[in-house]
């Protein structure tokens, strides 16, 4: 498979590139609030349903939702949350992308499966709480104090990463399903029933 992208497909790309992360930005505001930062594995896939959705109505070639994922993890890496996320925006990117390829974009069901495993990208922003714990504990605790890191740390427990996994991807189709209803007009004139 190759990517055939033209400018415009580009520019759409980058318009919902942008879209998305400042979505995901005032959301990641929640997370001052330590109790917070476990829910936003749900936040960002619940809100960020509709802006997916009408996303789709635009999505015709293959790589065009791959590029966002990637491109997504790497605002989202500038924005200082860690390598991981480009990773994760880019593989979960790009499953979504063959998903919706298989149906030739046009199968809403599909759309809504597509945007529940692309919304996989947010666990990206949590693998340092289980990958490095130690340094990224003390990383926090430099930058937000040591009452804030170790109340992160209690709310963080191992046990607490299939649970963000399975949320992410529940709230993503949940999400994606709001966005299709929200949008039906929209998505049936693009052709995606």
């Amino acid at each position: 498979m190759t990517f055939n992208l033209s400018v415009k497909d580009l520019s759409t790309v980058a318009i919902y590139s942008v879209l998305f992360f400042v979505l995901m930005i005032a959301i990641g505001f929640v997370g001052f609030i330590p109790v917070f930062i476990p829910l936003l594995a749900a936040l960002a896939p619940l809100f960020g349903g509709v802006i997916f959705m009408l996303f789709l109505t635009r999505v015709d070639k293959f790589g065009m939702v791959a590029l966002l994922g990637f491109v997504n993890g790497l605002l989202m890496f500038v924005a200082g949350m860690g390598y991981w996320v480009v990773l994760t925006g880019a593989v979960f990117g790009l499953l979504a992308d063959l998903l919706l390829k298989s149906s030739d974009y046009r199968e809403l069901k599909r759309g809504i499966t597509a945007y529940s495993v692309f919304s996989l990208w947010v666990i990206g922003n949590f693998l340092p709480f289980y990958l490095s714990r130690e340094s990224y504990f003390s990383m926090i605790s430099e930058g937000y104090g040591q009452e804030y890191a170790q109340s992160l740390s209690v709310l963080m427990p191992y046990w607490l990463l299939p649970v963000l996994v399975v949320g992410a991807m529940v709230c993503g189709f949940i999400g994606a399903k709001v966005g299709s209803q929200l949008l039906n007009k929209q998505l049936s004139r693009a052709g995606v029933v």
